[in-house]
């Protein structure tokens, strides 16, 4: 499926005017002062989408922002025309089907004790973390900060 519209044609809202998005289930574009899609998504009503939006921090910094979308006939298409767009436009704040733009940034794979992931998931859970993986950046951001403020040697590992 390629584009069979002109994304400049589709309604929009200035970035900073987001509360007057309809709720509608859309597929939405966030486009740049330079016409330039940098970012797709999807949501069954995306007005309250963006009262939460993950990109809100990032995007306040831009000026001249634009929030677009595309009311499908049906709303079952949503996914399909999302990964489609995503493709076919390769929006820089999407990270799906290309590399990592961030070369700092890396996966890594730690095996942990389960009683160790249950205190983690305990943590998670108890200060309201959307992922156990935000819950883990968060305490070894916390850990590694702590030991530098203290410039004391990190403790010893244990054995193996």
């Amino acid at each position: 499926m390629q584009a069979d519209f002109d994304i400049a044609a589709l309604p929009f809202v200035p970035f900073e005017d987001r509360r007057h998005i309809p709720h509608e289930s859309a597929v939405y574009f966030v486009i740049d002062s330079a016409d330039e899609v940098i970012y797709v998504g999807k949501s069954v009503d995306i007005r309250v989408r963006w009262k939460t939006h993950h990109l809100l921090p990032l995007l306040a910094k831009g000026a001249g922002l634009r929030i677009a979308w595309l009311v499908p006939e049906r709303a079952g298409r949503l996914e399909e025309i999302e990964s489609e767009m995503i493709r076919s436009i390769r929006p820089t704040l999407n990270v799906i089907g290309k590399p990592r733009e961030n070369p700092f940034t890396a996966v890594v794979n730690i095996p942990f004790e389960p009683d160790l992931l249950e205190r983690v998931d305990d943590y998670r859970f108890q200060y309201r973390f959307k992922s156990r993986q935000a819950a883990l950046r968060h305490l070894l951001t916390y850990a590694v900060d702590n030991i530098n403020r203290s410039r004391s040697r990190p403790p010893t590992p244990p054995a193996e």
